[in-house]
């Protein structure tokens, strides 16, 4: 048995993969399927990644990073990726070489944490305070946080976020974060669902049983970053137990 290497890695499937697997279970080429059907059966796709996300619990190797470029403004509004799911850190790095990390609130703490003075406490706090702050106005709309303190101007607020994965396409974003070891799950659960929307739950069971034996299989270590009984120094906060 040979071990893979960079140039023959254990590859994630690209969406036109996906739609061939799918559409071979069920003995039909894609090519043949109707226009709703097809844009049915992407759906499906797209929904079984985000399915398998959700039961790896969003592990840590599904990060991603932003970076904002800060005015000289001490109340900033920031528009967050259409991929933004949750924050997990968020980090100034200022031009005196400092770096300061962000306290995360609510909207609500900042209406209480005014004492009556003309300015705000928190604008003239050295650590600066963010918060989710609404929806933009966007089509669709983005997540809006609101960054408040003291001024900062050219520093780089770096945002460290859980993502949404982009939906699939045949060019650049052919691949999705999800590790290699999950797609089989991946497939299994697309599949399982297509056979739910044609109403074949005899398929459905069966394939719906078979995700989840792959499932076992990857919590078993897949869905860890460390080996037993040797630890190689991973951040506790970052291991998944």
């Amino acid at each position: 048995m040979t071990l893979k290497t960079t140039t023959t890695p254990y590859d994630r499937l690209e969406l036109t993969e996906w739609r061939t697997a799918i559409a071979e279970s069920l003995g039909v080429a894609y090519a043949s399927l109707s226009t709703s059907a097809a844009t049915r059966l992407d759906r499906i796709v797209n929904a079984a990644q985000e399915y398998i996300s959700q039961r790896a619990a969003h592990t840590p190797k599904l990060q991603r990073e932003k970076t904002f470029t800060l005015t000289a403004a001490s109340d900033q509004e920031l528009a967050m990726p259409a991929d933004f799911r949750s924050a997990i850190r968020m980090q100034e790095e200022r031009t005196d070489g400092t770096n300061v990390s962000a306290v995360f609130t609510t909207k609500t703490d900042w209406m209480d944490a005014r004492d009556g003075s003309v300015t705000h406490p928190w604008i003239t706090d050295s650590r600066a305070k963010v918060f989710f702050d609404g929806m933009s106005s966007a089509e669709p709309p983005v997540e809006q946080w609101r960054r408040v303190g003291v001024s900062a101007a050219s520093a780089t607020l770096r945002v460290i976020y859980r993502p949404f994965f982009n939906l699939l396409s045949t060019g650049a974003d052919a691949f999705t974060d999800l590790p290699a070891s999950e797609t089989e799950a991946i497939l299994k659960q697309a599949q399982a669902q297509w056979a739910l929307y044609n109403k074949d739950y005899e398929a459905y069971g069966v394939l719906r049983q078979d995700r989840e034996d792959h499932i076992n299989a990857l919590e078993t270590g897949d869905r860890k970053n460390f080996e037993e009984p040797f630890e190689q120094g991973m951040d506790v906060l970052f291991r998944r137990l």
